[in-house]
């Protein structure tokens, strides 16, 4: 729920809960540090409508049912956030980090691996019809290790980093820089759907072993730039 202003969790172990945390409208400058979050049936971390300049730093999330942490702008955004210095390992559904929606977000500095089903490593974009992203999004400085899955519902495969524009355009810059996928289960970078994508940028990325390839491109208008980038 709503863990109000300037909130600290530290050293703490969540097991076999829905899920570990929950943080809602009105939470504002909450840190999560240090946090062991296992087997939950649900998401490791949610951020959930408006909530504002929270950080989930240095924690280890394994075996979740879904998100291992996920950040959804669900009717208001969520603003200035951030997931750090995290270990993100095996969650049975969903994707080790996503981002739906929201305004100035980032995930940076984490190590992540051993996605499952309908996954990819990390998901930015508009999925969940959330408030459509603004501000820039960072993704920096990750370690991506066989992630990435198949969605059998759609009969599709998804990428290791997935810029996915489903309910509303991404207009707004993501920022990708500084980034290893390593051994992705299908493609390395996967952009998609049947709508529009801006102002993306990819610079300092390397996909090394990539199971199908290394970028892919997938029914979507717009434009991006790749720079020193490297598929192996």
């Amino acid at each position: 729920g709503n863990f109000g202003t300037g909130s600290l969790l530290q050293n703490i172990l969540i097991f076999h809960s829905k899920v570990g945390l929950w943080a809602d409208n009105g939470t504002d400058g909450l840190y999560a540090v240090g946090m062991r979050i296992r087997d939950t049936y649900a998401d490791g971390v949610n951020l959930h409508d408006n909530v504002k300049n929270t950080r989930v730093d240095q924690s280890s999330v394994r075996n979740t049912g879904d998100d291992a942490l996920a950040m959804w702008s669900d009717g208001a955004a969520v603003t200035n956030s951030a997931f750090t210095f995290n270990t993100l390992q095996l969650p049975t559904l969903a994707n080790t980090a996503g981002i739906y929606g929201g305004n100035g977000n980032r995930i940076t500095d984490n190590l992540m691996s051993d996605t499952v089903t309908a996954a990819a490593g990390i998901a930015v974009g508009t999925r969940f019809n959330p408030v459509p992203l603004s501000g820039t999004t960072v993704v920096a400085r990750n370690t991506l290790t066989r992630t990435g899955g198949y969605e059998p519902n759609w009969g599709s495969p998804l990428g290791a980093l997935w810029i996915y524009a489903d309910t509303a355009d991404i207009t707004s810059p993501i920022q990708v820089t500084d980034t290893v996928i390593n051994d992705s289960t299908y493609m390395g970078i996967l952009m998609s759907y049947g709508r529009t994508i801006t102002g993306t940028t990819f610079d300092k990325v390397t996909v090394a072993g990539a199971g199908t390839y290394g970028i892919v491109i997938d029914s979507i208008s717009g434009s991006a730039t790749f720079s020193n980038t490297k598929v192996t």
